[in-house]
Formats: structure tokens, C-alpha cells, sequence
């Protein structure tokens, strides 16, 4: 498919790239346009930086699926659940897997 969008790509575009909602003609732009895709890679990078800083761990979701954390931790990583698409589906995906390892 070719690009249909003006080059280079705005930041919304990017933007809808990043968080997964983009249509397949956006990724083809990305593909043919180099300047959007290092617009992209910085976006990337920068989005990295920010689920270090502000997103709970992988092993903080575990735990807090797995009931270890202390009240408030636990309504603190439950809020940000609810709120944050990303770790919402990280959560389903592990009670998932904890569902199936007790059935086994």
C-alpha cells in the first residue's frame, strides 16, 4: 500500500503510531519516509524514559496481581490500572497465566 498522508508525518500521527492506533497507510509512511522515521525512534525513546520513570515495574504488576503489595501500594498500581491502557492489558495477560497455571 502507498503512503496517503503528507510527509513527514505530524506528531499526532506519530503519536497514533506509538500508542498502537494507527491505520496500516500511516505505517506505510513510516516505512518510506526517513525523516519520520527518526522522528519516530526519538518519540520511541522518549516514551522508554517515561515508562521507566512513571510506570510501575513488570515485577510491581506481578506482585500487585499476585496481592504482595501493601494497601496503599496496591490502590496506588490499581489506579494507575485503571487509567493506563498498556499496564491494564499486562494485568489481564498475567491473571490469564495464573488462571492456566492453576488448572494445570
Amino acid at each position: 500500500m502507498a503512503c496517503r498522508n503528507p510527509l513527514p508525518l505530524s506528531e499526532d500521527d506519530l503519536l497514533e503510531i506509538l500508542i498502537g492506533e494507527a491505520d496500516p497507510n500511516l505505517l506505510d509512511c513510516l516505512e518510506v519516509d526517513e525523516a519520520s522515521r527518526e522522528r519516530y525512534r526519538e518519540w520511541v525513546d522518549f516514551y522508554r524514559r517515561l515508562q521507566r520513570a512513571w510506570y510501575p515495574s513488570s515485577q510491581t504488576l506481578v506482585d500487585y496481581v499476585s496481592e504482595l503489595l501493601d494497601e496503599a501500594h496496591h490502590q496506588a498500581v490499581s489506579a494507575h490500572v485503571d487509567e493506563c491502557r498498556q499496564c491494564r492489558e499486562f494485568v489481564e495477560y498475567l491473571m490469564e497465566q495464573t488462571v492456566s497455571s492453576e488448572h494445570v
